[in-house]
């Protein structure tokens, strides 16, 4: 158990006796006869109280209070005197800023009780400040942390960015030669010549696609695009869109069911993002079902200004009810694996137009994404 320290100052030797028999059993007692001397004291120890007489030759217990706050302004005061008159307590308590007034002659009781008292009151204002203070040190690294985080988000942002870009300039030229053989540009080719290079020709547009969307979602955190909003048919772009769908996947015998009310107002919004949303939808669909699959688009009838776009598909589905779109969030089972590009640049525009989207396991499986897009205005 800590042995607190505290101070007795009296030019009575009698009384200094007196208090330090009382309390040194349980705390580590230093004496003084007079101010001057006092304050050494408290200079070269780590007092926790005084206790002083208010009647001394040189300086009064009030001067030597008011002193000792400075010297040691944690520590707690009380003055003891055998005159007590209420022009010395208000003279103690606004100079000496003392916490106890008392007068003698005393009980020894109340005394030991005074000082546990003012000996707990400092020790909680203590280890209150130390708790603010390491408060204080800890939001400060807090913060200093966000905004080394905020600055990598940005470093990263920006090498996505031009990463991207550098590997889309030699991707789109090889593509351009691939077009230009099975375009008999280069001279004949047998079939099997044929079939592999419209196999890597597959792949190779399937690659600009996936870089194209990282290009796409790195510029957008990096440097925002502003939304360029006109008015639009939904209608048109969902059966683009479901068309260029159907090309790109023929091998799985894709059977893709589109419901659109016959009746659907125009949508204002930015027409080239929001074909990428569905584009990115309808791929994410695609891409985690098997041979076979079907697919639905269900556009549901307008509402509160808005209308409800539903993509449903009879694959693995997410884990959860409510799946979770995150970008390069790994899947243990290979087939489904993926770095979740497609869905978060298309929460990401829908969210720059005030909307949002939902990934959630459907009722008999699969997968059902569900978002909202804005309607123009009468």
């Amino acid at each position: 158990m800590t042995r607190h320290e505290i101070l007795i100052v009296d030019d009575e030797p009698e009384n200094v006796n007196l208090l330090s028999n009382l309390l040194g059993e349980t705390y580590s007692v230093y004496e003084a006869r007079d101010g001057r001397t006092a304050l050494e004291v408290l200079r070269r120890y780590e007092i926790r109280l005084v206790i002083t007489d208010q009647r001394m030759p040189e300086m009064t217990g009030v001067e030597l209070l008011e002193r000792a706050r400075e010297v040691r302004p944690d520590c707690a005061r009380i003055l003891v005197t055998a005159y007590p008159d209420v022009s010395n307590a208000i003279q103690a308590i606004n100079r000496g800023h003392v916490h106890r007034y008392i007068a003698k002659p005393f009980d020894s009781r109340e005394l030991r009780i005074a000082v546990a008292q003012e000996i707990e009151r400092v020790e909680m204002a203590l280890a209150n400040r130390r708790l603010s203070e390491e408060k204080a040190r800890m939001v400060d690294q807090l913060f200093r942390a966000n905004r080394e985080l905020k600055e990598l988000n940005r470093m990263k942002d920006q090498f996505l960015a031009n990463c991207s870009h550098e590997l889309k300039t030699p991707l789109v030229s090889g593509i351009g030669y691939l077009d230009l053989m099975l375009s008999g540009g280069m001279g004949p080719l047998d079939p099997r010549q044929e079939k592999g290079i419209r196999i890597a020709h597959r792949n190779l547009q399937r690659l600009l696609g996936l870089i194209e969307n990282l290009l796409s979602l790195a510029k957008a955190r990096f440097r925002p695009e502003e939304l360029r909003v006109v008015r639009f048919e939904l209608r048109p772009l969902i059966e683009e869109c479901v068309e260029s769908l159907r090309g790109r996947a023929r091998k799985k015998s894709l059977r893709i069911r589109v419901a659109l009310p016959r009746r659907l107002p125009p949508i204002e919004a930015d027409e080239r993002k929001i074909h990428s949303v569905l584009t990115n939808v309808l791929a994410n669909a695609e891409k985690f079902t098997p041979e076979h699959a079907r697919i639905g688009i269900r556009v549901d009838r307008p509402r509160d200004g808005r209308c409800r776009v539903t993509v449903r598909d009879n694959g693995r589905g997410p884990d959860s009810p409510r799946g979770e779109i995150q970008m390069f969030k790994s899947t243990p089972d290979p087939r489904t694996a993926g770095l979740g590009i497609g869905l978060t640049l298309a929460r990401q525009i829908l969210q720059a137009h005030g909307c949002d989207i939902v990934l959630e396991r459907a009722p008999r499986g699969g997968a059902r994404v569900v978002f909202e897009l804005p309607l123009a205005k009468p």
